[in-house]
């Protein structure tokens, strides 16, 4: 099977719009929407460039470790299958290099159009966005140095105010100090042995039901960020499948499978094991985990 490196997919560059107004079923309008023209586009690509290689879908999925419905889904550009975009964006990535096509911005149209969506932390960290030289820079300049000029006297009152009531709360506290030392009484030698005694005394250890732990036969996963992750048990039967925004626990069982769109937001515990990154931002891949012995 041959690799055509040099051939290239054309998607179109969109932009001004917000590719996030709705995530689930793709119909009326919503089927005009750059970004979802923007998808029709990539997945039609993708299927035509594995069909001229004459490689089936279940021979893909199983090269690359996906669930044949996401594939599926990413060929018939169909968002209400899909998860957020940064997942499409690396499952896209993933299946062009599984065909040869390389990765040199193949997919530049949804990436235009998420870039210009009002959610900046779904951009993929890798993807490099150049700034039109000079443009920027110079209206950052201006606005900085129009507010600097107009603030200058604000500035100079606000520090004067800040000096003052420094000065007043240093003295405040001397004095404060200083009076409570002159009407604080010597304690006796009886107040003395009690406190030491009170000190002496041993604090009793944090009990096992204070410290929060995964109990044993159990895997966690958990998210500062909104990540989407699907969670599946050896048999395929679905245990999750979501946007997790915190933790969640699930039984291991005889084992389970993890798949998430952002792995390097993911912590996973398995057990009481220490904690660590489900992956790195690019391996999107189902991984299993089955109980520590």
């Amino acid at each position: 099977m041959g690799r055509d490196s040099g051939e290239k997919i054309e998607y179109p560059r969109l932009a001004d719009h917000d590719p996030m107004g709705q995530q689930h079923a793709v119909s009326g309008p919503e089927q005009d929407t750059p970004y979802q023209k923007a998808l029709t586009t990539l997945g039609a690509g993708l299927r035509q460039q594995r069909e001229a290689r004459s490689i089936d879908l279940p021979e893909l999925a199983t090269r690359l470790f996906f669930p044949i419905e996401q594939l599926e889904a990413l060929e018939a550009g169909d968002r209400s299958r899909l998860p957020e975009p940064v997942y499409v964006i690396a499952q896209a990535r993933r299946v062009g290099l599984a065909l040869g096509l390389g990765d040199d911005g193949r997919i530049q149209g949804l990436e235009a159009v998420i870039s210009s969506s009002r959610h900046p932390q779904l951009l993929h960290p890798l993807t490099h966005q150049p700034e039109p030289p000079g443009r920027h820079k110079t209206g950052a300049k201006r606005l900085f140095s129009h507010t600097t000029e107009r603030s200058h006297p604000l500035n100079r009152r606000m520090i004067g105010v800040a000096i003052a009531c420094g000065a007043a709360a240093v003295l405040g506290f001397t004095l404060n100090d200083r009076a409570r030392h002159q009407t604080t009484p010597t304690p006796n030698r009886q107040e003395a042995a009690g406190q030491a005694l009170v000190a002496a005394s041993p604090t009793p250890r944090a009990s096992a039901e204070n410290v929060q732990t995964t109990a044993a036969g159990q895997i966690s996963l958990s998210s500062a960020e909104p990540s989407w992750l699907e969670v599946r048990d050896l048999a395929g039967q679905s245990l999750f499948r979501g946007t997790l925004n915190g933790s969640r626990q699930f039984p291991l069982g005889s084992g389970v499978k993890v798949i998430a769109g952002r792995p390097d937001l993911v912590q996973v515990q398995v057990g009481q094991a220490p904690a660590r990154p489900l992956g790195r931002i690019d391996q999107v891949s189902w991984l299993r985990f089955g109980p520590t012995r």
